[in-house]
């Protein structure tokens, strides 16, 4: 996205099956990986001549059940874990959970905004400076931590 790559697909369209499968592969490494599904999203509809103003916003729309089942998740498995901070429920934290929830709602309008206002390449390259940010944290996490 960086580089402004354009692959040359036979297909152009994902079809029913490969948009399921790709649908349950960026909940899972979302989720592992504790990122939002939008820095897996964007990109994979963008690989496939998704306008980058479509895939932002399919991106935005997937976030949601991703964020909920994924929190249904760490709250279930760590249920009766022994040890953690007062005012979990699982491993979900919920002063930071009503934190991440009341600035996201407070953000997603701004955001939706831009993706309008803003061309298509210059929202490309401010996406792909998100990505190499994550991407960072996470080399940092798996690698220093």
């Amino acid at each position: 996205m960086a580089r402004q790559y354009q692959p040359k697909l036979k297909n152009k369209r994902m079809g029913a099956l490969a948009l399921k499968a790709s649908g349950i592969w960026v909940g899972f490494a979302s989720v592992i990986l504790g990122i939002g599904g939008g820095s897996l999203t964007v990109p994979l509809l963008a690989k496939h001549n998704t306008p980058m103003r479509n895939a932002v916003a399919v991106s935005s729309a997937c976030g949601l059940p991703i964020a909920l089942l994924g929190t249904i998740s760490y709250a279930f498995l760590g249920w009766h874990k022994v040890g953690l901070p007062e005012g979990s429920v699982g491993y979900v934290y919920l002063p930071a959970f009503a934190g991440i929830v009341s600035s996201s709602m407070l953000s997603a309008p701004i955001g939706a905004k831009l993706a309008n206002k803003l061309p298509a390449q210059q929202l490309k390259r401010y996406f792909s400076i998100l990505l190499f940010v994550v991407a960072a944290k996470l080399l940092w996490v798996f690698v220093v931590v």
